[in-house]
């Protein structure tokens, strides 16, 4: 992508909001994340060799048409320890849809190109359609289903789907002096349809977060249990430590 066409995408919320019902100013945030995994790890299945860099860079525009709704431009690599580079790139939209007694529900949907050598040189466009409940709280609660579908694929085997199914839920732990710690855990279930040739019952993830946030800098620590269950998705345990700094390039909270 030329530096013209990156500007222009950048600068499209700006432009966007001029049409926008929000009753809120559009906010614009840059997230940069550096960090170290044990591994390669997919919904489907773990892959790369060895421990591997991670790093991410995304923008984040909110209220553009309603208040709470969010596009996201964003971008991932990581690379093993044989040098080998795999990557995502992801267009996504999220707005409120119903806003209940008790949470919100919302709806997103989303365009991704992956760029997979470690998964014999995949190159695939996938269409992610997602569904939210959140609820706020002491104790809040996040739900998320996404939708992977296979919409353009070098592989014939990866016409088809997959459902993942996540609840997190989050505490802070202490908050002093500029200082705050959370943690954040959950499960995840993994459902194949098709994609890969997969189906049915994938694997079962228990996995938690701990962070402590200073500044717009967030340090975190992650781990997870994977339970395979199939063929092809090891039990195992996977590991992650990462550095994100939150910047935001125009409005507020």
């Amino acid at each position: 992508m030329s530096i013209r066409c990156l500007s222009l995408l950048l600068s499209l919320p700006l432009l966007l909001a001029a049409e926008s019902d929000s009753a809120q100013p559009v906010q614009g945030l840059m997230i940069l994340q550096a960090g170290q995994a044990s591994t390669f790890a997919l919904p489907l299945a773990d892959f790369g060799s060895g421990s591997g860099q991670q790093d991410m860079a995304l923008f984040q525009f909110n209220n553009l048409f309603t208040k709470h709704d969010g596009l996201t431009v964003y971008g991932w690599q990581t690379i093993d320890s044989n040098g080998t580079i795999d990557w995502d790139a992801t267009i996504g939209y999220r707005r409120p849809v119903a806003t209940l007694k008790h949470g919100v529900i919302s709806g997103g949907t989303g365009l991704q190109r992956w760029h997979l050598p470690s998964i014999a040189h995949t190159e695939d466009w996938v269409l992610d359609n997602s569904l939210y409940y959140d609820l706020p709280g002491r104790f809040p609660l996040s739900v998320q289903a996404n939708l992977k579908t296979a919409v353009v694929s070098n592989k014939e085997f990866a016409e088809g789907s997959f459902l993942v199914l996540t609840a997190e839920t989050s505490r802070t732990l202490l908050n002093k002096s500029g200082y705050s710690l959370s943690l954040r855990h959950g499960p995840t279930y993994v459902h194949g349809l098709g994609m890969y040739s997969v189906n049915g019952s994938r694997g079962f993830r228990y996995g938690g977060t701990l962070t402590v946030s200073h500044k717009g800098f967030n340090l975190a620590f992650q781990g997870r249990q994977q339970i395979g269950l199939q063929a092809g998705l090891k039990n195992s345990i996977f590991w992650g430590v990462s550095l994100t700094k939150v910047i935001r390039m125009f409005g507020r909270d």
